[in-house]
């Protein structure tokens, strides 16, 4: 588990993710901390179609920022696999932080 506490809810708006996408992260404390100064959180991410799967922020030694996120199924029954996202950034908005995707690392 990453250092950060207990998992956090992030809430991604679309049934997959793709470069481009945003996942808007709840719960943390000083979310503008958090957007400026990213660490290594924990996740449990929830799709909109009510899919659910564990995801983490990951940050390198150099600063470099992915979004790892378990194999998981869509409502539709679609299976993904494992992905990690390169992570284009983190922005503040109100008492969450959105981050975008961009590319998968594979």
């Amino acid at each position: 588990m990453p250092p950060d506490t207990a998992p956090h809810t992030a809430v991604c708006s679309y049934t997959h993710l793709f470069r481009g996408a945003s996942v808007r992260i709840q719960e943390l404390s000083g979310p503008k901390a958090y957007a400026e100064n990213p660490r290594a959180t924990g996740l449990v991410l929830r799709f909109a179609d009510g899919a659910a799967t564990d995801a983490e922020i990951l940050i390198s030694s150099g600063g470099e920022a992915v979004l790892v996120v378990s194999g998981h199924t869509t409502r539709a029954g679609t299976r993904l696999p494992e992905r990690t996202w390169l992570v284009r950034g983190f922005r503040a908005l109100g008492d969450e932080v959105e981050v975008t995707v961009g590319v998968p690392t594979e």
